[in-house]
């Protein structure tokens, strides 16, 4: 592996939760992007063969069932009719993905109803609180719609230092949910099995870490900037 790629590989192992691989800390990752950026400069282009850190690389989406994605099942923000269908794949555990947040939150107000943003669960096994949190993110949904569940959404990537049952169940009262009703969803774990579609969902596409974004046909990995995201969507929407 020559020194470029290896210290490229680096930045994508810091600025995303790997499957098998436990978070690093923040700190981390602002040195490896300043690593990167010392030895590839400030350019716009994807580093060839690499799908990390500022990079975009295409795959084989059709292949993977990418066409077939069960849309209506998962929580959008955008039109239905979109020109452009961005996947975000999440972890509300993750710290990447929290720092990804505002992220995605421009390219949803940039782009408007150009672009679709969807939601997809993906609680990584060591993450402790991350599955019962997306249960927690599911149940808001079933009880207030997609705004119930973005506003969980919000709620528990501020709180990740607390995502026991009973901070799932307050944050469900201060948004003015049915919390008997929460914490029953909790208890039985009657959203478990919506999760799990998720994480297959997560696993045809290809997504091995969070964040993962998927561009039309792009996948884009880890919590990259502003630049990178937008201009992967003004790719998908110049085809």
């Amino acid at each position: 592996m020559s020194r470029t790629l290896g210290l490229v590989f680096l930045a994508l192992l810091v600025s995303s939760c790997a499957t098998h691989y436990t978070c690093p800390a923040v700190d981390e990752t602002v040195l490896a992007r300043q690593v990167v950026d010392r030895i590839l400069g400030d350019s716009n282009e994807p580093a060839d063969g690499v799908g990390g850190l500022g990079a975009t690389g295409s795959a084989n989406l059709e292949a993977r069932g990418h066409l077939g994605t069960p849309y209506a099942s998962l929580p959008r923000r955008g039109a239905s009719d979109a020109r452009v269908r961005v996947l975000v794949v999440s972890d509300f555990e993750c710290p990447f993905c929290s720092g990804y947040v505002p992220t995605v939150d421009r390219a949803v107000e940039q782009f408007g109803d150009e672009v679709a943003f969807y939601f997809v669960n993906y609680p990584l096994p060591f993450h402790r609180h991350a599955m019962l949190a997306a249960e927690a993110a599911v149940e808001a949904r079933a009880q207030g719609g997609v705004d119930a569940f973005y506003a969980m959404h919000n709620r528990l990537f501020e709180n990740q230092q607390a995502l026991e049952l009973e901070d799932l169940v307050r944050y469900a009262q201060d948004l003015g949910l049915d919390t008997a009703s929460m914490r029953a969803a909790l208890t039985d774990h009657r959203h478990r099995e919506a999760v799990e579609r998720d994480i297959e969902l997560a696993d045809e596409l290809g997504a091995e870490g969070t964040p993962t974004t998927i561009v039309g046909e792009q996948v884009i990995v880890g919590a990259v900037d502003y630049g990178t995201l937008e201009r992967a969507i003004e790719r998908a929407l110049q085809r």
